[in-house]
């Protein structure tokens, strides 16, 4: 899948949220500090949507319509998918394991994000390294297991990644 033109698109856009994720749960919990963790949330994602937008209107200038609207699809399901999803669970996560509030919860999944998505693309990756073979290319019961693993550390590794930091972040 790997060398088909929508399964490179997919493992770009993947790797892309990943690399962005440390910039922006930082800039997110940052923000924060003046206006609260979901205004600030709302603020970069909208900030990142822009960038977004930009980036096809540049691609739709230089290359067609067609490849912009699918870089601009894909990578506004990768946001929704990745970051959305996972921080909203990681919110759900933290208020019940750390037993904390909906502000502090969310602050903690966000701080949890960029951990989460390191470690689904080192798993991404384990197969075959950075240069070779990929998650995609695993095949029957392996390619089950690593998807079911990679699911849950993307899904879930926020909102426990976030109890971890509580709990550290109490002991001192």
């Amino acid at each position: 899948m790997a060398f088909d033109p929508a399964g490179l698109l997919v493992v770009f856009t993947y790797l892309g949220a990943v690399a962005l994720s440390l910039p922006a749960a930082a800039a997110v919990l940052l923000a924060a500090r003046r206006m609260g963790v979901v205004r600030a949330g709302v603020l970069v994602g909208l900030v990142v949507l822009l960038l977004v937008a930009a980036a096809a209107a540049a691609l739709g200038a230089t290359v067609g319509p067609v490849p912009s609207l699918t870089f601009a699809a894909s990578a506004a399901a990768a946001l929704l998918l990745l970051w959305v999803v996972p921080v909203a669970v990681g919110r759900w996560l933290v208020r019940r394991l750390a037993g904390v509030g909906g502000d502090v919860a969310l602050g903690y999944a966000v701080a949890g994000l960029p951990v989460a998505m390191i470690a689904g693309a080192l798993l991404f990756v384990a197969p075959g390294g950075p240069t070779r073979y990929n998650l995609t290319f695993l095949s029957g019961p392996a390619l089950w297991a690593a998807a079911a693993a990679f699911l849950a550390i993307v899904v879930f590794g926020p909102g426990l990644v976030g109890v971890g930091l509580f709990r550290l972040a109490g002991r001192r």
